[in-house]
């Protein structure tokens, strides 16, 4: 039994690295090394909560004890103990996947303060706390995103109901069509207070299903890492690329827009195939803030910033070149 989970345990952090997407990394901020870069904060409260990183379409029966969380995969590498580890554990350990036992936790090379006490971050109360950590640190970490949810349980937001009795959640689902693309405003607002108490390097971690506009971000985060709902074996697989065991070579399968406005009007009875039709091959608009197809190495560039449409139909006998 022992060796049987641990292949399944392999192959999940292979499916994890093989799936984490590099949009950005200014300067070559990444790899971190793990012996220079001082100590390192961590922030937000995707870091350190279990069921998040599953998602919504996970076999159910997993237990907290076998998700590795993010904040615990950056711990190992910084040389932390089975004492800090353990807080990590407890400090998500929840049922639903989004709320926080704790606030912050101070190791002897990690300080993690959570900035939101939530995904939604209703509020700015835990600002403070994780600007002191980024000041004290050598590298900033920052777990930004949505939250999936059960049918039913978002905030019952659609496009038909009055703008007034809406707010920007960060929750998804099936059968729930987010009103807007953007994050819970206060995400945005903490990496820029997060941006001006550091000139260390920041770097976003993106947990989440659909796409978001990224606004400050692009400009405030030093490197933009995507690690979707990454699974039980986030932890290590995360941890492997910031800090440079694996160099990764994900691409995005979906057009980032700038903002909700970008998005094409109501085109239900439209081509998939032919003007004016719908999706990324018809974008009459700006510039999308990150291309299908993009993705960056460690170490080199490895972009792909678009798949060019051809024809209506490619045959067997046809061929492109990229």
């Amino acid at each position: 039994l022992d060796e049987h989970l641990g292949r399944d345990r392999q192959l999940a952090v292979r499916a994890t690295r093989e799936s984490l997407c590099l949009y950005k990394n200014r300067g070559g901020v990444l790899p971190l090394d793990a012996k220079s870069s001082g100590r390192v904060a961590v922030v937000g409260p995707g870091a350190v909560l279990g069921q998040l990183l599953l998602g919504n379409y996970m076999e159910p029966g997993v237990e907290p004890a076998d998700i590795d969380r993010i904040l615990s995969g950056i711990g190992r590498y910084m040389g932390e103990g089975a004492d800090f580890l353990a807080a990590v554990q407890k400090c998500g350990d929840d049922a639903a996947g989004n709320d926080l036992a704790c606030s912050e936790l101070v190791g002897s090379a990690v300080h993690y303060a959570a900035g939101c006490e939530s995904v939604e971050c209703p509020d700015q109360s835990l600002f403070a706390a994780a600007e002191a950590a980024a000041r004290g640190a050598g590298a900033t970490i920052v777990v930004l995103g949505l939250r999936y949810d059960s049918i039913g349980n978002c905030l019952n937001c659609t496009v038909e109901t009055p703008p007034e009795n809406c707010s920007v959640s960060g929750c998804e689902s099936e059968g729930f069509d987010r009103i807007s693309l953007d994050l819970p405003p206060n995400q945005y607002a903490l990496v820029r207070r997060l941006r001006l108490a550091t000139t260390g390097p920041l770097i976003g971690i993106f947990v989440h299903g659909g796409v978001f506009s990224l606004k400050n971000l692009n400009e405030d985060l030093d490197a933009m890492l995507d690690a979707w709902y990454p699974g039980a074996a986030a932890g290590e697989a995360i941890s492997d690329v910031l800090f440079g065991r694996y160099s990764p070579a994900g691409r995005t399968a979906v057009t980032w827009y700038q903002s909700t406005d970008d998005l094409p009007a109501d085109r239900s009875n439209a081509s998939w195939y032919t003007p004016p039709g719908y999706s990324y091959r018809f974008f009459q608009g700006p510039k999308a803030d990150i291309a299908l197809g993009h993705g960056l190495s460690n170490s080199f560039s490895q972009e792909n910033t678009g798949v060019f449409y051809v024809s209506s139909q490619l045959f067997f006998t046809e061929t492109i070149t990229v």
